[in-house]
């Protein structure tokens, strides 16, 4: 589909980036699109594939009524290209829902940003002072497993995003949590080229190297999990142990895989999209779920600062949010999702009975989260070390008398 430009009603801009410009569209109703509709206008210095990026917009009425649905609702998906005597100049998209959108104060005056993924991975307090809320391990996994549902769909069709990384999405947890993937016209075909150039953003490229392909998208959505759940941990972490004490065995394995350096074994996103969906309504650490031992090899939790050198936001003071204090923070409450496409039908089952706050389910009893296995206390263990002594010298002295009364006897 081709929109002249002279048709358009152009609005206010509301962003820009190195690829051009993106302004609001008063007559996106007039063009059959439901919902708010934007246009990205191309900087002229861009080399875009004209035939690539309209093959990208036919292939939305290929999906399935599921998959469109997982695509109109979470992600910005090119709807119709733009003209303007005869030249395409940019496209038309689905706007970025305005819960995505922030407003903070900073010197100059009140600002409107957009609430990147960057600020799931920052610590607690960084998150407060950004955002004014920290979204919760239950609003994390749901976020991951939107994602997931995403990448799903983007491989079903086999298409390379490319550029997953701190900016290229952004999140609301109001009214419900709720995911959005952003510069969908670098999506590329496989096996053809991209309508953009696609590259891998710094502290996103994978072991391997090389242009994006399926398997680096499976590498980068794995960071993606890997720094959703465990925030404030190192906003450019790698390490899958970090994730101990948030995925069960299971998710563990799931998560080494994908940040593995063989390419072929890392999970496909159908994969995640199962595995998360499974977790959902969770409160605690997914190995402590009801009727699942914990794991004794498991180390307690790391607990780190931010890396001072990562590429997030600097810290902007927001408004305070509603929301229930724990521990002296502002904690988001968990919200229903969305209804509707079969990759995200896990996330209306039925949510787990509430515990205690700090508090998860055991196979017998509530126990608190992240408790130590039951040991004896100090005293008991320097009594039985005082024991111990005891017996060595008492076993001494025997040998030290059986050894002497043995020599009276020989010299006799």
């Amino acid at each position: 589909m081709r929109v002249p430009w002279h048709d358009l009603k152009v609005g206010a801009k509301i962003g820009s980036g190195s690829q051009g410009s993106v302004r609001t569209i008063e007559s996106g109703d007039a063009f059959g699109f439901k919902g708010p509709i934007v246009f990205k206008r191309f900087d002229p210095s861009v080399e875009l594939d004209v035939a690539a990026l309209e093959h990208l917009i036919g292939l939305h009425e290929r999906f399935t009524e599921d998959q469109r649905h997982v695509i109109d609702e979470h992600s910005t998906w090119p709807l119709a290209l733009v003209e303007e005597w005869g030249h395409v100049i940019g496209y038309l998209m689905r706007a970025v829902p305005e819960q995505c959108w922030q407003r903070i104060r900073t010197a100059a005056g009140e600002e409107r940003i957009p609430r990147e993924v960057q600020h799931l991975f920052v610590s607690d307090e960084i998150g407060v002072a950004n955002l004014g809320e920290v979204a919760s391990l239950p609003e994390r996994r749901q976020l991951a497993h939107q994602l997931a549902a995403v990448m799903a769909v983007f491989e079903s069709h086999l298409l390379v995003f490319g550029d997953l990384s701190y900016r290229n999405a952004v999140y609301c947890l109001r009214p419900h949590p709720s995911i959005v993937v952003l510069d969908c016209d670098g999506i590329r075909q496989l096996g053809a080229h991209a309508p953009v150039d696609q590259l891998h953003s710094p502290g996103w490229q994978p072991p391997e190297g090389g242009p994006p392909t399926v398997a680096t998208d499976r590498y980068k959505l794995g960071l993606f999990v890997l720094r959703a759940l465990t925030p404030g941990h190192n906003a450019q972490n790698r390490d899958p142990e970090a994730a101990t004490h948030v995925l069960d065995r299971a998710g563990r394995h799931l998560l080494k895989l994908a940040l593995g350096p063989d390419p072929d074994r890392r999970p496909a996103a159908s994969e995640w999209v199962t595995y998360l969906g499974a977790t959902l309504g969770e409160d605690g650490p997914s190995q402590l779920r009801e009727g699942t031992p914990p794991d004794p090899a498991s180390p307690p939790p790391v607990v780190a600062k931010a890396h001072e050198g990562d590429d997030h936001r600097p810290v902007l003071h927001a408004p305070s949010r509603t929301g229930r204090r724990s521990g002296g923070r502002r904690v988001s409450q968990p919200a229903a999702a969305p209804r509707g496409a079969a990759a995200l039908k896990t996330l209306r089952r039925p949510r787990s009975r509430r515990l205690r706050p700090g508090h998860v389910r055991s196979a017998t009893r509530t126990i608190p989260a992240g408790a130590p296995p039951a040991t004896a206390s100090p005293r008991t263990r320097e009594t039985f070390r005082v024991v111990l002594v005891g017996i060595y010298i008492t076993a001494i002295a025997v040998m030290t008398v059986a050894i002497a009364v043995g020599f009276a006897l020989r010299e006799r």
